[in-house]
């Protein structure tokens, strides 16, 4: 809900670095729920450790992307 009120609040503006931000955003998380899914979807203990902790990292990076691009708007 945060992606979608901060992509429509950064749909007017006219900042390159702002839209790559964002981009960059939505990126990092859909790579999130990506790692997430395969998680679930593994058999093997190990795996599903891993891709649990690799969508949480790619989640803390997406937000803090999320909460640099609203600082600046």
């Amino acid at each position: 809900m945060l992606t979608l009120l901060a992509m429509l609040g950064g749909g007017v503006t006219s900042s390159l670095w702002l839209k790559m931000l964002f981009d960059a955003q939505l990126f990092v998380i859909e790579l999130a729920l990506v790692a997430g899914i395969s998680g679930l979807i593994r058999r093997n203990e190990p795996q599903k450790r891993t891709f649990s902790h690799a969508a949480a990292g790619l989640l803390v990076a997406g937000a803090i992307l999320l909460g640099l691009g609203a600082a600046i708007l």
